[in-house]
């Protein structure tokens, strides 16, 4: 039998929705706006992370996918070379080795970068932009390890979702029409 009751669940969701409140209040506007304005602007735009940001980016990549952009997850068997003009986005709450040498890889290949991370610095160059969500290095949080930033990459993937759908008039009969169907 479970320790927790029906309004302890409560009160821990609505903190957690308050800490995400509290990361995105943090947020640099103009950097969330480079990202949906290269976002919509890229002819390919990848996905790379590990872990659970993985599994947040991937249903990002979807959002864009139904919208009419062509996605790819590094990593993925059919996931084709990078070039010039794509758009690589790196999320990686600390941006370690992985993720900044998928960035270095990226760039040389011609391709634009975004890092996504709880630290402005946290990339330290192999990103030419950074998003900086900073869960747990400015915004504290009494969640699981690294919830708080996997929960704002989400709300703000689906936020510049919404402005790359905006800004090409894609309706949700056309989005509908590229929902998985198998």
């Amino acid at each position: 039998m479970s320790t927790l009751d029906g309004s302890g669940i409560t009160i821990s969701a609505k903190a957690a929705l308050g800490e995400i409140e509290a990361v995105i209040a943090e947020i640099d506007r103009a950097g969330l706006r480079r990202l949906a304005e290269e976002t919509d602007a890229a002819p390919r735009v990848f996905f790379a992370a590990g872990g659970r940001s993985l599994l947040i980016l991937r249903a990002i990549a979807m959002r864009l996918m139904h919208i009419g952009l062509e996605t790819h997850i590094v990593g993925d068997t059919t996931t084709p070379a990078v070039g010039p003009g794509d758009l690589v986005v790196v999320a990686s709450a600390r941006a370690g080795r992985a993720a900044r040498a998928t960035a270095v890889a990226a760039r040389e290949a011609g391709a634009r970068v975004v890092g996504v991370s709880a630290s402005a610095e946290a990339f330290d160059g192999a990103a030419e932009t950074v998003l900086c969500l900073p869960a747990r290095t400015v915004v504290p949080t009494h969640q699981h390890a690294g919830s708080l930033f996997e929960q704002t990459l989400l709300v703000v993937g689906d936020a510049v979702t919404r402005s790359v759908q905006a800004s090409r008039r894609a309706t949700p009969s056309a989005l509908e029409a590229r929902h998985a169907n198998l």
